[in-house]
This record gives C-alpha cells, sequence and structure tokens, in this order.
C-alpha cells in the first residue's frame, strides 16, 4: 500500500479550497487531516472519506466500498472510510 507524492499534491491542492490540509504518512497510506483531526485515508492513491452510521449507507448507495486491509496471516478487516 503506498502513495504517489504527486497524488498528495493533488489531493492537498484539491481539498484545500475547503480549508488548510495535511497529509501525513502512516502505516504505509496517509491521513488527511484538517485542523488536526484526520477525516480521510489515502491508500494506493485512492481517497476514502471517514463515514459514520449515518454517512455509510449514502457511500453504499452510490456503490463505494470501504477500505479494507488484511494483516498478514489474519482475516480482511473493514475500516469505517468510504
Amino acid at each position: 500500500m503506498g502513495n504517489s507524492d504527486g497524488y498528495k499534491e493533488f489531493l492537498t491542492d484539491l481539498l484545500s479550497a475547503f480549508g488548510p490540509v495535511s497529509i501525513r504518512n502512516m502505516f504505509g497510506g496517509a491521513g488527511v487531516y484538517a485542523e488536526g483531526v484526520m477525516f480521510a485515508l489515502v491508500a494506493d492513491d485512492t481517497l476514502y472519506f471517514k463515514a459514520d452510521a449515518t454517512s455509510a449507507p449514502d457511500f453504499a448507495a452510490e456503490g463505494k466500498t470501504p477500505f479494507t486491509y488484511t494483516a498478514e496471516g489474519r482475516t480482511p478487516v473493514a475500516m469505517s472510510y468510504w
């Protein structure tokens, strides 16, 4: 799981229309932050937004799927990022 520097720059420019954002590398992916709060995840040059019980069904209705990772020797785990 990796992200290109160009994609992270693109996202920073795109999302800055809503205010200052930063992208920090973490665990092979990256977190997208605004005012110190992580609101999105970037993995394999794909942006996933944080979802909750209210917004997750909306993402699913649009045909989106949650970010899923598999730790070595374990079953896949879906996270609350869509």
